[in-house]
């Protein structure tokens, strides 16, 4: 268009009126041209209108200068065509083409131009094999440029390109019209500046060119910068540095926007500025991209996780990064919680890694929200370890060390149900034959060092897993697990032989036996408790035999069935009161009256009928019930005595204990309860216990009658006679009564021997000063004799069996009226 117009201007007899329309023609198409570059420049394309109108615009010009300025204005048109067709392609440069035909065939008419039906066909072919020439290849290029451009544009990121020089950007994809809100070619305009945008805080961040040959690449850094809109983005820049053949350096990046991130960091703080006071191990991990697992990267971590790692401070890793974080499953873990949303609790999980190894934790991962998750290490150490130490108490023999009943029967419950190997469990229970002697002799000490060495000796019997246990007094139990049935045979004969060598307690030679009872699963037994009952069984009858040891025969246990049956259904008797409490009547020998009686308890099965106590009251034993079955009898029998009060019968009660009871811790208070809440005095109740039992635990049972006897309660010792103890133990013991075995009494009419024994009791019990009491009387001559040996009280079926509560006051009042 200059070139025009001084063309035009070159021609002086131009009328001056058509200078003034080239001059305002000049005004207004100058300008646009200038809004069109910086239109190009701001959005990277040239606007569609530019060439078309220019040409129009030479057309124009040419219209009013002279006819010898139109082929000047042909040839600007021709070049403005071949530039449109090099930077649109071959349709921009048609469309151009086309417009400057007809521009300058109309001006060439107007002008009055002689050629103009020659000049135009000639621009037009001219112009036309200019689109096809350098049209083709600028499509080509274009389609290239567009490919790459689309590329560039789906990179998740600003993609550039500066001088390392000056920071001046060579190159700017088109994301940063959608980050940032900037064209890429504003940021080759003068005074743009890519570095003046980034926030003063992060000017920092901004690469120092002087060191840029000796910094490691590639470099990743994060700042902000100022939006067109005046927000601030947050930016993480991936930066490779590049020497080009001249020397000099560009810097190549990928900018992304992370604003979201760091958004979602800020308000994730609120939940971690708290982690560096806790003392428990605590992380808080963020999952940035839900779609992607390795974006899992840990936010925070407090001193006592970084203690456990290598690295230093955790903060920023991702989680992959972190070997024992992937290892323990911590990683999967918080995966799983972020996706579900549902926590996750860990009960006493092992140390994650092994600076923390005999560590025991409780796990506890919860989601905290903005792909957040906080995980905390509660240290459960020494909760586990009192909790070990205290089933060791619970399930060991504290005098031998060796498991007890109640351990035995856990691994009998475990084994049974996993077993079911043809060869099976065997089970042997043996019971030490000397133990008594050596505890009447030398003493209770000696006798629980006789239990260590047995105990320590069976020990060196266990093969694999084997157990050795003790069940209580000189019972023990061996259980194979492990071709348990073929090899029974074999380890009862090496116990026998382990246990009949010589052991020294005190300097002297001791020679103890044993009897041992062999059962099996599946063979003999399918529960836990049958198989024990069945080899206890079995060792009775070895005793019985005098063999060494015996397996387990039916036919020699009469009550098998039936046996266990009952086991079985004892817990629902006793919750049914299906057992029930008769009393048979103890007579005052001196005034023919009746003072108490004793409670003996009945089984009323639904099925089976009545149930002798003989039958049953060993399995209560057997099952651990006895002390649920000894509170019942003493709670009913208490109540029965204020029962009678109100009908004018003023008696006392006794009642059996089993060995078993003197474990009841607590037994006393229990008792005590019972009694004041009846209003009964402590004096009107007797506790009886087996002579034979107090023998087999003599210390333990003088320290729980103490115990009753300073409540006020008064003690007999049941079956005198028939457990051999001494008058050393008598003496010992805070009793106040003995009963004198019916075996004894009801031979003496025909028996001088059981005579002789019955008169030296009651003499006995008389010279320190306890009541004695016979049993078993069961007809008038033995009554007589007791009189005259000056027996204290009797009772037995001459006076009365045990019979129901109700009886009572009938036969009490009966009794009194022959006494008058």
């Amino acid at each position: 268009m200059a070139l025009v117009a001084w063309s035009s201007g070159s021609y002086p007899e131009i009328e001056p009126e058509l200078l003034g329309v080239a001059a305002a023609m000049a005004f207004v198409f100058g300008p646009w041209n200038v809004f069109l570059l910086r239109s190009a420049a701001t959005t990277a394309r040239w606007p569609w209108l530019w060439a078309p109108a220019d040409v129009l615009i030479i057309g124009g010009v040419a219209a009013i200068a002279p006819p010898q300025v139109w082929p000047a204005a042909a040839a600007v048109a021709l070049a403005t065509v071949a530039l449109e067709s090099t930077r649109s392609g071959r349709m921009a440069g048609l469309a151009t083409t086309l417009t400057a035909v007809a521009s300058l065939g109309v001006s060439g008419l107007v002008a009055g131009s002689d050629d103009v039906a020659l000049s135009t066909p000639a621009f037009a072919v001219a112009a036309l094999l200019a689109v096809g020439a350098v049209g083709a290849l600028s499509d080509e290029q274009h389609a290239t440029l567009r490919r790459l451009g689309a590329m560039l544009d789906g990179v998740p990121g600003i993609v550039w390109e500066a001088d390392a020089s000056d920071h001046r950007m060579v190159f700017v994809s088109g994301r940063v019209r959608d980050v940032l809100g900037y064209g890429p070619l504003e940021f080759s305009k003068p005074g743009m500046s890519w570095a003046d945008l980034v926030h003063p805080e992060d000017q920092h961040t901004i690469i120092d060119t002087s060191r840029i040959g000796s910094m490691r690449w590639p470099l990743v850094r994060e700042f902000r910068m100022r939006a067109r809109n005046g927000d601030w983005v947050w930016l993480r820049d991936l930066v490779r540095a590049e020497q080009r053949p001249d020397g000099s350096w560009a810097l190549r990046g990928v900018a992304t926007d992370v604003t979201p991130q760091r958004e979602a960091d800020d308000r994730a703080m609120r939940f971690v500025r708290f982690v560096d006071e806790i003392d428990a191990p605590v992380l808080v991990l963020r999952l940035d991209d839900p779609s992607d697992e390795s974006s899992l990267r840990v936010l925070r971590s407090n001193a006592a996780v970084n203690r456990w790692s290598d690295v230093g401070p955790l903060d920023g890793y991702a989680a992959h990064e972190v070997d024992w974080i992937v290892t323990s499953g911590l990683r999967a873990r918080v995966l799983g919680v972020l996706a579900t949303d549902n926590p996750f609790v860990g009960r006493e999980v092992k140390a994650p890694v092994p600076a923390a190894d005999g560590s025991v934790f409780d796990l506890e991962i919860k989601a905290l929200g903005d792909g957040c998750a906080a995980v905390t290490y509660h240290d459960a150490t020494d909760r586990v370890a009192a909790r070990d130490s205290l089933r060791r108490e619970t399930l060991q023999d504290p005098l031998t060390g060796l498991p007890n009943r109640a351990h035995l029967m856990e691994r009998l419950r475990k084994h049974v149900g996993q077993n079911d190997d043809t060869s099976g469990l065997a089970l042997l229970i043996l019971d030490l034959d000397q133990f008594k002697e050596v505890n009447d002799t030398l003493g209770h000490h000696h006798g629980d060092a006789l239990l260590r060495q047995v105990a320590s000796r069976l020990g060196d019997l266990r093969r694999g897993s084997d157990m050795v246990a003790r069940l209580g007094g000189d019972e023990f139990a061996i259980l194979l697990v492990d071709d348990g049935v073929s090899r029974a045979a074999g380890v009862a004969s090496s116990v026998v032989d382990t246990i009949g060598a010589p052991l020294t307690l005190q300097g002297l030679q001791v020679q103890a036996g044993a009897s041992i009872g062999i059962a099996s699963h599946p063979n003999d037994a399918q529960a836990p408790d049958e198989l024990l009952q069945k080899a206890e069984v079995a060792m009775y009858q070895a005793k019985a035999t005098r063999k060494s040891w015996a397996w387990y025969s039916a036919k020699d246990d009469k009550y098998s069935v039936r046996r266990l049956t009952l086991l079985g259904e004892l817990p629902r008797a006793l919750a049914n009161d299906e057992i029930v409490v008769y009393y048979q009547p103890k007579i005052d020998l001196s005034r023919g009256l009746v003072v108490g009686v004793e409670a003996l308890v009945r089984w009323h099965h639904p099925d089976l009928g009545s149930v002798p106590p003989d039958e049953f009251i060993e399995l209560t034993e057997v099952s651990g019930l006895v002390n649920e079955l000894t509170r019942q009898v003493i709670s009913k029998s208490v109540a029965q005595l204020r029962e009678w009060d109100q009908q004018g019968i003023h008696i006392g009660v006794a009642v059996n204990l089993s060995v078993r009871n003197f474990h009841d811790a607590g037994l006393a208070a229990f008792i005590t309860e019972v009694l004041d809440r009846n209003g009964i005095n402590a004096s009107r109740l007797m506790l009886e216990i087996t002579e034979s039992q107090v023998v087999d635990d003599l210390a333990l049972a003088a320290d729980v009658l103490r115990s009753l006897s300073e409540l006020g309660i008064r003690t007999s010792i049941d079956d005198f006679g028939t457990g051999f103890s001494s008058l050393t133990h008598l003496r010992r013991l805070p009793i106040d009564e003995i009963k004198i075995d019916r075996s004894f009494v009801g031979q003496m009419s025909t028996n001088e021997h059981d005579a002789v024994i019955v008169r030296s009791i009651v003499k006995l019990g008389h010279d320190l000063d306890l009541e004695v009491v016979a049993e078993g009387v069961e007809d008038e001559w033995t009554l007589d004799s007791l009189r005259r040996l000056g027996c204290d009280r009797a009772q037995g079926y001459y006076f009365q069996r045990a019979v129901p509560p109700e009886e009572i006051p009938a036969f009490v009042a009966g009794l009194a009226s022959l006494a008058r």
